[in-house]
């Protein structure tokens, strides 16, 4: 059964990675990035709650056929994705962002008049730059954390808990704690993002 839970974790993140490429490209007119990603999560984390009891009910029938439940949803929603319009794989009309600050960055434009710059890129501040570090560390966390305690638990369940009963309480604890991040996070928005970066990783 690991191999199979690993390959739906894999599917799963895969699914996370290729949301992330495709979001900004479909936004609405005048509808900000912020607020698309809010609603893609708590989307996701009301699509979760509704698969719960679909899933318990699997897991009576044996602890394999939630996997293959998972199983058919992912290929399912692999063929939807064929039908997204064309735009999704096209890179038209993007700039391709540097994640190093370059010279004009770092000493001002007076100091670069005499060189030339290459066409096409453009430079992203140090707040993006520090998003991405903090977002690798809490991704990487949030990773060995899923194996560590489904490891954990297994063998040390909550008291009065079976294994399974205590995976579902940390799965609904994260989720809540998933939902009330992202109202959070629209609701800051972009009020001084390095300073709610460093406190969120402090507090992790």
């Amino acid at each position: 059964l690991y191999p199979a839970a690993l390959g739906v974790l894999v599917a799963s993140r895969s699914y996370g990675v290729v949301r992330s490429a495709v979001v900004p490209r479909l936004l609405p007119p005048r509808f900000s990035l912020v607020k698309a990603n809010s609603r893609v999560t708590l989307g996701g984390l009301l699509a979760t709650g509704v698969a719960a009891p679909i899933g318990a009910g699997l897991q009576a029938l044996g602890p394999r056929y939630p996997l293959y439940g998972a199983f058919v949803i992912f290929i399912a929603g692999t063929f939807l994705s064929f039908t997204l319009p064309p735009k999704v794989d096209s890179a038209k009309g993007e700039d391709r962002a540097l994640l190093v600050a370059d010279e004009e960055h770092l000493h001002g434009p007076q100091l670069i008049k005499d060189k030339v710059r290459r066409p096409g890129l453009r430079t992203v501040g140090t707040a993006v730059t520090h998003a991405l570090g903090a977002n690798a560390a809490l991704r990487c966390l949030s990773g060995f954390l899923i194996f560590f305690l489904a490891f954990l638990l297994r063998e040390h369940p909550l008291t009065g808990e079976s294994a399974a009963v205590s995976l579902g309480i940390v799965g609904v604890s994260a989720g809540a704690g998933n939902a009330l991040g992202t109202a959070v996070g629209a609701w800051l928005k972009s009020r001084a993002p390095e300073i709610i970066i460093v406190t969120v990783v402090a507090c992790v």
